[in-house]
């Protein structure tokens, strides 16, 4: 099941500063660790809810930035196994992995790629390593993605993220490469005990049961009449169900509306 939290590392309305080392503000270095909190969240499915800040305060670091390797530490820390950190892997094997749904991962990158187009949170004022948390697919061509100088989660990309990875300043002038990218993976979802469902559709023309790319992604048609053989997951705190069988629709989620009917099968 994939649990979800968003922790942002800059200071917005009725926030507090991150205020650790004897008084340092650490809220712009927090990028990596704003999204371990996010990453936290998930890898423990929902057991661990924290703070950028607080993961900043257990790594005992008061200097720049942190690193994966860092945060590898505060997974033992909490009693995560089964993570896996990559320096480097494939970013195709990655986003393959992000696909199936029931990994979630930090991603570094570098801010350049970004910076002045229309997913730049810093306002054309950022061009250094940043990491990002990635919780899933939002399409097929974008991953729903925390941005920790963000607000919330947006739909970004994957090709801007793999040009983004692979220009990630190692020092020294030298760039990780394309194709390749650094990452921090949860655990694998746990399996859960699947109880198939049958939803009837049966919706006037104006009001259609909307289908969805992924839970809470990108609209991906519509249906007014229909039968499917269905699963559900909860997202958000919100449940989705997700088509079976071997129609055209497959794969895509829905929330039932007030002309949807599920029974248990």
């Amino acid at each position: 099941m994939t649990y979800e939290l968003f922790d942002p590392q800059l200071v917005r309305t009725g926030a507090s500063l991150c205020t650790l080392c004897g008084g340092k503000v650490m809220n712009g270095l927090n990028c990596t660790c704003c999204s371990m909190a996010m990453w936290l969240y998930r890898a423990t499915q929902g057991r661990v809810k924290t703070t950028g800040c607080h993961v900043r305060d257990l790594t005992n670091d008061c200097t720049g930035g942190t690193n994966l390797r860092q945060m590898t530490v505060i997974a033992d820390h909490y009693g995560v196994t089964g993570y896996r950190l990559y320096q480097p892997i494939d970013f195709d094997t990655l986003v393959g992995l992000i696909k199936t749904g029931r990994y979630g991962a930090i991603l570094d990158l570098s801010y350049s790629t970004i910076a002045g187009g229309p997913y730049d949170r810093f306002h054309d004022s950022f061009f250094g390593n940043h990491a990002v948390y990635i919780s899933g697919p939002y399409t097929s061509t974008t991953l729903r993605v925390g941005d920790p100088g963000a607000g919330d989660y947006a739909s970004i990309p994957i090709s801007l993220l793999k040009t983004a990875a692979g220009r990630l300043d190692l020092g020294g002038g030298i760039r990780l490469g394309y194709g390749k990218a650094y990452a921090l993976l949860t655990p694998i979802d746990p399996a859960t005990a699947t109880t198939t469902y049958k939803a009837v559709i049966t919706a006037p023309s104006s009001s259609p049961l909307r289908l969805y790319y992924a839970p809470d992604g990108a609209k991906d048609g519509a249906v007014t009449t229909a039968t499917y053989t269905v699963t559900r997951s909860k997202v958000a705190g919100l449940w989705w169900y997700r088509i079976g069988g071997t129609g055209g629709n497959r794969g895509k989620y829905f929330k039932p509306n007030r002309y949807t009917h599920i029974t248990v099968i």
